[in-house]
């Protein structure tokens, strides 16, 4: 994995890791990965969870 350190083009720094973003969306959907955080669950019967929305709506078109 490449390693991002804070600059003005990734103004964004993770506390627990070196990794920076340009924004603060993608950092904290990068937290989510340090957390284990998974608040998306699919409702069709499995229950299964995720850590993005992209990868909850993939998962329901199977």
């Amino acid at each position: 994995m490449s390693q991002y350190p804070a600059s003005p083009q990734r103004p964004f720094s993770c506390d627990m890791c070196a990794l920076s973003f340009n924004r603060q969306h993608d950092l904290k959907r990068h937290r989510d990965t340090h957390t284990g955080e998974k608040p998306f669950v699919c409702n069709g019967g499995c229950g299964k969870t995720f850590t993005r929305k992209d990868a909850l709506k993939r998962h329901q078109v199977r």
